[in-house]
């Protein structure tokens, strides 16, 4: 938690409010009084008011779901790590189908967004949770191209819902979408045969 709360400063930096609070939640969690659920909280609520950028703070988000509870002794856990995370639930254990799970959800939640300020948000967020699950290896090959070829698609469905809600969006976002789109799909087309042949 120590290497969270200081990412979290230095992110801050120059936001005295947002500073006092956080070293407030830092104190209360130090003596045992908040858990990681308060923390995740107010990383949420830095996020949805652009205090956070949206890849930082998905980033954040998903190290917290790997900090087990205050109150669990140490050596004593065995058991898979229950995520602090209200979308999963007290009862869903923190592995690959739950993270898995959760990126699934925040790519609906993108692919329904109708303003370029939360479609840059929910994308970034998207973004940082499909690097970290296939940095520590719980993505092979066809599902990272899988699941970021949804996640393109959902960008791009925003995109069209914020045209038509008269939202501004440069040619040069257009232009680098349709490109994203036809390399994620040559890169899905590719791991499909490479499953297939092997």
């Amino acid at each position: 938690m120590k290497s969270i709360f200081e990412r979290l400063a230095q992110a801050l930096q120059g936001n005295a409010e947002y500073l006092a609070e956080l070293q407030r939640i830092r104190e209360a969690y130090d003596a045992g009084v908040n858990q990681v659920d308060d923390v995740q909280g107010f990383v949420k609520r830095l996020r949805f008011a652009g205090a956070l950028e949206a890849t930082t703070a998905g980033s954040i988000e998903i190290d917290l779901l790997f900090v087990a509870p205050l109150d669990t002794a140490a050596g004593a856990q065995k058991e898979p790590l229950y995520a602090q995370n209200s979308m999963l639930g007290a009862s869903s254990p923190m592995d690959k189908e739950g993270m898995v799970w959760q990126l699934e959800q925040t790519i609906k939640d993108l692919q329904r967004q109708e303003t370029t300020e939360f479609r840059s948000r929910y994308f970034g967020e998207c973004l940082a949770m499909h690097k970290t699950l296939a940095m520590i290896g719980w993505l092979d090959a066809a599902e990272t191209d899988s699941l970021y070829l949804q996640i393109v698609k959902a960008h791009e469905k925003a995109i069209g819902q914020c045209l038509d809600a008269g939202e501004p969006v440069s040619p040069e976002v257009l232009q680098k979408e349709s490109y994203r789109r036809q390399q994620a799909e040559e890169r899905y087309a590719a791991s499909q045969v490479l499953g297939a042949s092997d």
